[in-house]
């Protein structure tokens, strides 16, 4: 019998919901006391999206998780698997991305699931790059005023240096021009990371474009005083 014909065996439940069907060990342990030498990556990451769901422990100090909950078919790991060597086929290297439920939550009316829509493997550089997106909007990001000259900053964290530097954008008679500038700015950053690369995903790569458009609409409008 080959090993991809064995009968799928079904351990104890992760975190009291996840079912691990693995045919496979999917941690290694060597020495006394053993210690863990190899861990699948598949399971490595289909755990940990059962944890920040469904541990109390790991939520008491990660609150933003309270209330998420995975998809039915996801809390079988055997599922999970097969989504994401789906996405290693498409993507490539999963090794520096992010498995994300925020982004996509516009279009699946959500953030709280993770499933096979509301997913995606996402860049880190990229994933670190949306947080401001999320905040509030209305918000006058990316300035601040220089007393010195009474004029306000306009600055940004350019995400392709090595430590996302803080890069100085230009100076503005308003806080509303500099605002304006951060937008263009960051619409340009997000444009770079498709044409870079970093984004594979077309799913990805549609709403980064969308939700810095909204962004960069949303600047032009303050400047006009429609907001």
């Amino acid at each position: 019998m080959s090993k991809q014909d064995r009968p799928k065996r079904v351990r104890g439940l992760v975190q009291g919901v996840g079912i691990n069907d693995a045919n496979y060990k999917v941690t290694i342990y060597e020495g006394s006391p053993p210690k863990i030498i190899w861990i699948c990556p598949y399971y490595k990451r289909w755990k940990s999206m059962i944890v920040r769901c469904y541990s109390l422990v790991y939520q008491r100090d990660y609150p933003t998780y309270k209330g998420c909950y995975v998809a039915e078919d996801w809390l079988t790991f055997s599922k999970f698997r097969a989504w994401m060597v789906e996405q290693e086929i498409l993507l490539g290297d999963l090794s520096k991305m992010h498995l994300d439920k925020d982004f996509l939550s516009s279009e699946t009316g959500g953030r709280k699931v993770y499933s096979e829509d509301s997913c995606a493997f996402i860049h880190r550089k990229v994933n670190l790059f949306m947080g401001d997106y999320f905040k509030n909007v209305n918000m006058l990001q990316g300035t601040h005023l220089k007393h010195e000259t009474g004029k306000y900053v306009a600055s940004c964290s350019n995400p392709f240096t090595p430590k996302s530097c803080t890069e100085h954008i230009g100076l503005y008679t308003t806080k509303e021009e500099a605002h304006m500038a951060w937008a263009k700015t960051k619409l340009a950053y997000a444009v770079r990371f498709i044409e870079e690369g970093y984004v594979k995903d077309y799913r990805i790569a549609t709403a980064l474009l969308s939700k810095y458009n909204e962004l960069l609409l949303s600047a032009e409008n303050i400047l006009k005083g429609d907001i």
